[in-house]
């Protein structure tokens, strides 16, 4: 929300509060994995992904003005700050979910001696 105030004939300010938000990641089978602290055995199973939601609290400032040095309207000085949250993007959790033990394993194998040997005449 925000709204402008007339403080002057030449001065407007510009206050506002943003909200902010993410909701908290969900997988439709339920296979969700995640170690809630770093000293668990064992990872947690199923969902919610995530305890609480921190950024269900994420109220924010804004200002700005515009101010019309002259008052003559031909010019106008402007500008605005604001604190904006870095939300958790649905990119950052494709990995955590979907390659999650132990719904998602994998190996490297090393000198497999069934691998194809490279062709004649060409270096490995």
């Amino acid at each position: 929300m925000q709204d402008d105030w007339r403080w002057r004939s030449n001065l407007t300010l510009n206050l506002g509060l943003r909200y902010e938000m993410a909701t908290i990641p969900t997988e439709t089978s339920g296979k969700l994995a995640n170690l809630r602290n770093l000293t668990d055995a064992t990872p947690h199973l199923g969902e919610p992904f995530f305890t609480g939601n921190p950024t269900s609290k994420n109220f924010e400032p804004r200002i700005g003005f515009a101010w019309d040095p002259f008052r003559n309207g031909r010019l106008a000085l402007r500008g605005g700050a604001g604190l904006f949250d870095v939300l958790p993007l649905p990119y950052q959790f494709i990995l955590l979910v979907t390659q999650a033990a132990p719904f998602f394993e994998y190996t490297v194998l090393k000198n497999d001696p069934h691998a194809l040997a490279p062709p004649v005449g060409h270096a490995a």
